[in-house]
């Protein structure tokens, strides 16, 4: 239960965290500096570490936790939420850019790869090519 818990959240903040590299990319700052002055700041976060460097680089192929596995266990936290009466508002965003990204073969990729969903659905790069 725990390990579900723990990966719906890291899930989130991977997802959150590329909304945001896309948008401040858009804007016009560069990714590893958005990256840098959030690990300065209030927003700094060990999934940053761990997956930071994919979602910079664009290469998602650098497995960490593969998108597919972290798609099950979103799917059993999901279950486990409605199980136990809980809404789910947020999770089930995060839960549908996941399958989106599954059904769209990145299932072998780094977890981090949900944040080609994004990217597809804004016509925009996090890492422009």
């Amino acid at each position: 239960m725990i390990k579900l818990c723990n990966n719906m959240v890291v899930a989130g903040i991977i997802t959150l965290l590329s909304e945001a590299f896309l948008t401040g990319v858009k804007a016009g700052v560069p990714v590893e500096k958005i990256a840098e002055m959030m690990q300065k700041g209030s927003a700094h976060t060990k999934v940053m570490s761990v997956f930071g460097p994919n979602l910079i680089s664009g290469d998602h192929e650098n497995v960490k936790f593969m998108l597919q596995h972290m798609s099950k266990d979103i799917q059993l936290y999901m279950d486990l939420a409605k199980q136990e009466k809980i809404p789910t508002f947020f999770s089930a965003t995060i839960e549908q850019f996941y399958s989106i990204a599954k059904s769209k073969g990145k299932g072998e990729l780094d977890t981090s790869a949900v944040s080609q969903v994004l990217e597809e659905l804004a016509d925009s790069l996090i890492v422009p090519k």
